[in-house]
């Protein structure tokens, strides 16, 4: 896998480290407070926690080979995991696991906010790791609502949030191949903000295109019926369509 990296790694001021040793083992009850356990197919995903949950992330490993998991990247604020520890699959000799990796995201310093996390899996003697993740963990002030997040999964799907909850819709795409998601139908009551987080700083790239739609207000109330588009311009008809209804509640 090649290595990618986001832009927001620099506004949060991400730093590059060596590999992490492993931590004590977890406590017990770490698990039950994690309101997601992220793996490998959350790689460029921005996942939202309420301060105080633990974060955890489960990736297939097999340290008998010499290759292990490690942060390769984090800001100031978020840290280092707070326990790192390898679970065998079984007891035969050399069998490979999983090793997960737990934050806890209340501490001295708030972690209100976005944290950019690099993990790179690698021999330690190696300069060049084998794979390298990325995550965007997004800490919410206790008691906040966490937003309704969608991605391409959850095509001709519906969901439901509360006035005050922000509806995320995170698709894949490219625009240096000339293809882009827009919105064709949605009501005026309902409209969202577009932005983009690329997957790699290298030229042409893809990534994520993101809109939020904030639930505020009176007029985001009741049911809303949503489709984007992801076509070139000019083109008569799109390579692809997503589609999704909210209702809004009280």
């Amino acid at each position: 896998m090649k290595s990618l990296s986001f832009a927001l790694v620099l506004s949060l001021g991400l730093s590059s480290i060596g590999c992490a040793a492993t931590e004590p083992a977890a406590s017990e009850d770490a698990d039950l407070k994690a309101a997601t356990t992220l793996t490998e197919k959350d790689d460029g995903r921005t996942v939202s926690y309420n301060e105080g949950q633990s974060v955890i992330v489960a990736l297939a490993s097999n340290p008998s080979t010499g290759y292990d998991w490690a942060v390769t990247a984090t800001d100031k604020t978020f840290g280092y995991p707070v326990t790192t520890k390898f679970v065998a699959s079984s007891s035969k000799i050399g069998a490979g696991g999983t090793t997960k990796l737990t934050w806890a995201t209340k501490g001295a310093l708030s972690m209100v906010g976005k944290h950019a996390i690099e993990l790179s899996y690698q021999r330690s003697w190696e300069k060049k790791p084998t794979k390298v993740l990325h995550f965007v963990i997004e800490i919410l002030a206790a008691g906040a609502l966490k937003p309704v997040r969608l991605t391409d999964a959850n095509n001709k799907g519906s969901a439901s949030a509360k006035a005050g909850q922000d509806v995320i819709v995170s698709l894949s795409s490219n625009p240096s191949t000339g293809y882009s998601w827009s919105l064709v139908n949605a009501d005026k009551s309902f409209a969202p903000v577009e932005t983009f987080e690329s997957t790699s700083n290298a030229v042409g790239a893809g990534g994520f295109q993101v809109f939020t739609w904030k639930t505020t207000g009176a007029a985001a109330l009741g049911a809303h019926q949503v489709t984007l588009n992801y076509q070139r311009a000019g083109d008569t008809s799109p390579t692809k369509t997503f589609t999704f209804s909210v209702t809004v509640a009280k």
